[in-house]
Parts: structure tokens; C-alpha cells; sequence
């Protein structure tokens, strides 16, 4: 490489334009945060989905749910459920039964070891969830935070994803 010939020169790198866009960063902190509760949830027997099926089964006690009101609440496919409710059905965490008026339903719903479990799990994940708000934000950041949340997450079913999707993608 000369001062005469400059194309002896190495190519240069990609050009660093500043910090990450505001949705990569939005999608990093989401996948750390979603591996972080999985390994919260992980020494109770559960993945974090088992955990948001189990609270959800909680909020809905005492009444059962069908597995398709699980899936379109939590944004899960039917054969995702079924593995995942086979898991939880397997730990003795919730149990299956048929529909009362229709044979070919089924119904779900905890058991007494599900919501003792949810229970636990759900006060470890919130501890969690204050350390990590209460360590970055204040009271009001984090209100004005769950406020844009919701409006990004409404502005992208709005605009963005297809009325027969419940969750972006193909």
C-alpha cells in the first residue's frame, strides 16, 4: 500500500452510524427480559409461556377455559398448547376435562399444586419486575412507560398487523 495507490488498502468495515435504532433496542431489551423470566421460571418446573398459561388459568379460576381461549388470549398456536399443556398437565400444575355439554371439548383449569405454584411464581416474577423498574425509573417513568407501551402495542395491531392475525409475523 502506497500513497500512490490507495486501493492496496484493506476495504473498509461496515460505517457505524450511532447508537441502535430505538426498535432494535425495544426488541434486545424484550428478548433479555424474556430470558430472564424464563430462568426465573425455570427452577418452578415451568417455561415462561407455562407461567403466563398458569397465571392466566388463575385469573380465571374458578371457572375453566377451553385451550383455543388460552391460545387466542396468549397469542399461541393450537399445537404449541397442546405440547405445553401436556408439560403442565404432566408436573400435576392443570388438568383436562371434558366439555359437560359437547364431548369432542375440553376444558382446562388448575389444581390445587398449579395454583400454589402460580401463586409463588407470580410474587418471584413481580419482585423481579420492581428491582429491575425500581433500579432504572421513577414511579412516573414508569407510568409513562406502560403508557407508550400500550399505545405502540395498539398502534401496531392498528396498522400494521392483518385483522385475522392476533400477533405480528407471516
Amino acid at each position: 500500500m502506497t500513497p500512490d495507490n490507495p486501493t492496496d488498502s484493506p476495504a473498509p468495515g461496515p460505517a457505524r452510524r450511532g447508537p441502535p435504532s430505538l426498535g432494535t433496542q425495544l426488541v434486545v431489551l424484550g428478548q433479555d427480559l424474556a430470558d430472564l423470566f424464563e430462568r426465573v421460571c425455570r427452577p418452578y418446573g415451568v417455561s415462561r409461556v407455562g407461567a403466563d398459561i398458569l397465571a392466566l388459568l388463575a385469573a380465571n379460576d374458578p371457572e375453566p377455559m377451553e385451550p383455543w381461549q388460552v391460545g387466542q388470549v396468549l397469542g399461541l398456536q393450537s399445537n404449541h398448547l397442546t405440547m405445553l399443556f401436556d408439560r403442565l398437565v404432566g408436573e400435576g400444575l392443570v388438568e383436562r376435562a371434558v366439555h359437560p355439554t359437547d364431548r369432542r371439548r375440553r376444558l382446562v383449569r388448575l389444581t390445587d399444586a398449579g395454583a400454589d405454584s402460580c401463586a409463588v411464581l407470580a410474587a418471584s416474577l413481580v419482585s423481579i419486575e420492581r428491582q429491575l423498574l425500581d433500579a432504572g425509573l421513577t414511579a412516573d417513568e414508569q407510568a409513562r412507560l406502560a403508557a407508550l407501551c400500550t399505545r405502540l402495542r395498539n398502534g401496531m395491531r392498528e396498522s400494521i398487523i392483518p385483522q385475522h392475525q392476533t400477533r405480528p409475523g407471516p
